[in-house]
């Protein structure tokens, strides 16, 4: 579930960006 959590805030944050 780590690398999910990982995997979503380099998501959104990339998004944001």
């Amino acid at each position: 579930m780590a690398g999910s959590v990982q995997r979503i805030g380099a998501l959104a944050g990339k998004r944001e960006g």
